[in-house]
């Protein structure tokens, strides 16, 4: 809200565009041309929005009633990201957790997602206050038009392990802890276009290619906004000793990654073209082999994203390979059996 003179305030009001919902896609022809500021007065609101757009036309009619005292203009906004998410934050606190195989999608995930960047929005609500446009009714969405399968994607590949499964809209609202507003939001299937803004506003984008393309940021300011910081823990040791006993129970315990040495060098030999080798000391392969193992491992633990536990033995990862290679390990918990005269 913005007092532009004694006695006259201007007000602006963002709602959620899930209030599109019900508009026919046969009433358009063809379903694949967006919807348009020039569109909203054929909307039907969905039944968990009708509120919504009772807010919405209280605000229009006492911008007509009180013309002398009040400027009134509505922003029907995409599903804002960034920051700290809102809409989008179950979806990355649960693949910043990793205790899913693969991040849900919910249905089939062929649904089109209108987004904006939180500040990108912010910049579209400065813009109606300092150039107070004669459209009262704005869309405010980027260039995405990204489907919910696109998006999840997204976000499993940057804070998870790339891996995406669909579940049922059914099974979908099992879940715990998935807010039933943000499963409706999720599921709206709609293509936007912010023609006004685009043609009559001079905004400087933070994000306007969407979502997917500029991920790295987004994951970035959730990370910041939410003072969240990756912990690493390494436990060295020989055999019996107890690594596999500890380690398990601070995955358990603290809902982490388990990384284990063994499996990471598997792995790194199986891809190797020429040289294949059945043991795991690196005293037994060529200096190529090692730096390639080393960039395996490294692969791994940067994989998690948030916080892992890597056990290994000390003749596999030594201490000083660890602070020489791997500097984003923060704990190493190097075990040693009891001698003969304990």
């Amino acid at each position: 809200m913005e007092v532009l003179a004694p006695g006259i305030t201007e007000v602006s009001f963002a709602l959620p565009k899930s209030l599109w919902v019900r508009v026919l896609a046969s009433e358009k022809e063809d379903p694949e041309i967006p919807f348009t500021e020039d569109d909203y007065r054929r909307r039907k609101p969905h039944p968990n929005f009708k509120n919504h757009i009772s807010c919405e036309k209280t605000v229009i009619k006492c911008g007509k009633t009180n013309k002398q005292q009040l400027i009134s203009y509505v922003v029907a906004a995409g599903m804002t990201y960034g920051m700290e998410e809102s809409v989008f934050h179950f979806l990355f606190k649960t693949a910043w957790h990793g205790q899913v195989d693969a991040l849900q999608c919910y249905g089939t995930g062929e649904n089109i997602l209108p987004t904006i960047h939180v500040k990108d929005l912010a910049a579209v609500l400065q813009n109606i206050c300092d150039s107070r446009p004669k459209t009262r009714y704005l869309v405010a969405v980027d260039d995405s038009q990204l489907t919910l399968m696109e998006i999840v994607k997204a976000i499993s590949v940057a804070l998870h392990n790339g891996k995406v499964r669909c579940v049922s809209r059914e099974d979908a609202l099992l879940i715990k802890n998935l807010e039933q507003a943000d499963f409706d939001h999720l599921l709206v299937n709609l293509r936007m276009d912010a023609v006004y803004i685009k043609e009559s506003m001079n905004i400087n984008w933070q994000s306007e290619a969407g979502i997917a393309e500029n991920i790295p940021t987004v994951v970035k300011e959730y990370k910041e906004s939410r003072k969240l910081q990756p912990v690493r823990v390494c436990i060295l040791g020989p055999p019996a000793v107890g690594k596999s006993f500890i380690a398990e129970k601070l995955c358990k315990h603290y809902k982490i990654h388990h990384i284990k040495i063994k499996d990471v060098i598997e792995d790194a030999i199986k891809a190797l073209p020429h040289e294949r080798s059945g043991s795991f000391s690196f005293r037994g392969v060529s200096n190529q082999v090692r730096k390639s193992l080393f960039a395996f491992l490294g692969d791994a633990i940067q994989a998690t994203v948030q916080i892992s536990v890597l056990m290994s033995r000390p003749e596999w990862i030594r201490p000083f390979d660890l602070l020489q290679n791997f500097l984003w390990v923060c704990i190493i918990l190097s075990f040693r059996p009891p001698c003969d005269s304990c």
